[in-house]
This record gives C-alpha cells, structure tokens and sequence, in this order.
C-alpha cells in the first residue's frame, strides 16, 4: 500500500509538472485548461499497476476527444504500456476541457516506481 501511494504522488506530480498538451494538427486551444486535462487523466491512470516497470519511462500518448467528450486514444509512444494506457483512458469522459473536438492532441505521462 505505501508503494502505491508512493508512486500515484510521484505520478501526480510528474503529470502536472510535465503536462505539455500540444496539438499536433491545429495548436493548442486559447481557452485550453490543461490542468483540468491532466487532473482527469491523472485520475484514470491511478489504477494502473507499475511494478513490472525498472525505470522511468515517458509515454507520448496521441488522442482526441470525441463529439460526447470521450478521449479515444489513437497511439501511444511505448509498445509494452499501449494496452495498459488504452484500456484506461479510452472511451473515458473529459469533463469542462475547452479543447477542439476531434482534433489531435499529444500528451507527454511520466511513469515512475
């Protein structure tokens, strides 16, 4: 248990340090809000397990949200945390964002043990 807490606040601190949202094809947003982004998302990649994970890694995840404000996670930098990331974060809700719906987004996530 206090590994796990250890590591969600290394985690959530990584997430909000290093939250560079970037849109790949039409910038960032004006009235982008990508501390309620990383906030949500932060949210739903609590529950991942790390303890097969030796070092610190850094996963560029793809994504976009759809018209119901779902993220849909289009690919992911790390082949051996794709699945793990995509049954996290897909289809999942993002609420309150100002984000351009379905457009491409690059989100930077720190792993660490």
């Amino acid at each position: 248990m206090k590994n796990t807490k250890s590591w969600f606040s290394l985690l959530s601190l990584a997430l909000l340090c290093s939250l560079n949202l970037s849109a790949s094809s039409v910038g960032t947003p004006e009235n982008g809000n990508p501390s309620s982004i990383s906030e949500q998302v932060q949210k739903y990649l609590q529950k991942i397990d790390l303890k097969n994970l030796d070092e610190e890694k850094t996963v560029l995840v793809d994504f976009m949200l759809n018209d119901r404000g779902e993220i849909l996670i289009l690919s992911t930098s790390d082949k051996t945390m794709d699945k793990t990331i995509k049954s996290s974060l897909n289809y999942k809700t993002v609420e309150n964002h100002n984000l351009n719906l379905n457009s491409t987004y690059t989100l930077p996530i720190k792993f660490r043990k």
